[in-house]
């Protein structure tokens, strides 16, 4: 005679009660386990990158527009003495070539000496520039290589916010990153140094040091990747020149 058994019985009720969706007073099934919308913006970690993506943006928008008060108020122009040097170097390039570039005898430079260009300077702004103008070409963007220099320095600043958010993120805090990004936007000593014209060395130089910090921090923080980060460390090691005064980033490997 076959016994009964009620709590195996309770059991499997309870367990087709907890598959079968159940329905809401508008008539629409909900999910019977925890209901309610699941990943993206509901998530406290969604918004948390949708406000670090916005801040982060802002702070990239003060910065390049906070740089503009030259062109806005009177035109796009270089200005100062060694952002015309630089331009006419980069304006040479684009026009010559890279190894006429290198090979170029300025007679109007230390004049009445002249200046053997290529191996006089170093080239790393001007080949910035030069490929940014190239590959808008290649897009089939007209711009002349004058308004390409008149903003590098704006755009370039933009994305020294970006390189501090991700240093000191990973030194500190995502909070941290994000309070440092902004800061550096906006602090006036590096605004005097890449304003919209001023087409020199610290243009791109700040970013490039950051930017290498970042990925020498990154390489030393984790084993992931390592042949990844240590060749984009050794692709922005800059080595710049002002006033007589180096500005080196030199990332030893082991």
């Amino acid at each position: 005679m076959a016994e009964h058994h009620p709590v195996s019985d309770n059991k499997h009720k309870s367990s087709l009660n907890s598959g079968a969706p159940s329905y809401s007073g508008n008539g629409r099934s909900t999910a019977g386990g925890g209901g309610g919308l699941s990943g993206g913006l509901s998530q406290p970690a969604g918004w948390q990158s949708l406000l670090s993506f916005t801040i982060l943006f802002l702070a990239w928008l003060a910065g390049f527009s906070s740089r503009l008060f030259a062109v806005i108020r009177f035109e796009s122009i270089i200005h100062e003495f060694d952002p015309w040097f630089n331009y006419r170097s980069t304006h040479h390039l684009t026009t010559n070539g890279f190894y006429e570039f290198l090979n170029w005898f300025d007679e109007r430079a230390w004049y009445p000496l002249g200046r053997i260009v290529g191996g006089t300077v170093y080239p790393g702004l001007m080949v910035t520039a030069g490929l940014i103008h190239y590959v808008l070409n290649l897009l089939h963007i007209t711009v002349h290589i004058r308004d390409v220099c008149v903003f590098l320095a704006p755009v370039f600043s933009g994305l020294t916010a970006i390189s501090t958010f991700l240093l000191t993120r990973e030194l500190w805090n995502q909070g941290a990153g994000l309070l440092a990004a902004c800061f550096i936007a906006i602090v006036p000593g590096y605004i005097s140094r890449s304003v919209a014209g001023s087409f020199d060395n610290e243009g791109i130089a700040i970013f490039a040091l950051q930017f290498t910090y970042y990925l020498w921090v990154r390489l030393l923080s984790s084993h992931s990747n390592r042949t990844f980060l240590r060749a984009h460390c050794e692709c922005f090691i800059p080595v710049f020149n002002k006033n007589k005064k180096y500005y080196n980033c030199f990332v030893v490997l082991g």
